[in-house]
C-alpha cells in the first residue's frame, strides 16, 4: 500500500452522470437515505438494512453504482 497522499480534487471538477441526479433524488432512493441518516445518528440501522435487502434487485442502487 502507498503512503501517497491522494490527489484533491476541487468540487466544480467533479462532473455527474446524466440522469444522477434524477437517480438520487428519486423516492427508490428513500431507504438508502434513511439507513445513512440513522447511521450518522447512531441510531439502529438493522430496520433499514432489512427494508433495503426485501426490496426486488431492480430497486436495489448498489448494483446500479458498481
Amino acid at each position: 500500500m502507498s503512503d501517497e497522499t491522494p490527489e484533491s480534487i476541487p468540487f466544480k471538477n467533479i462532473r455527474n452522470e446524466d440522469g444522477a441526479h434524477e437517480l438520487a433524488t428519486s423516492e427508490n432512493m428513500k431507504p438508502y437515505l434513511r439507513l445513512l441518516k440513522a447511521g450518522l445518528q447512531d441510531k439502529d440501522t438493522t430496520p433499514h438494512l432489512e427494508e433495503i435487502t426485501a426490496l426486488p434487485l431492480e430497486k436495489r442502487y448498489i448494483w446500479r453504482i458498481a
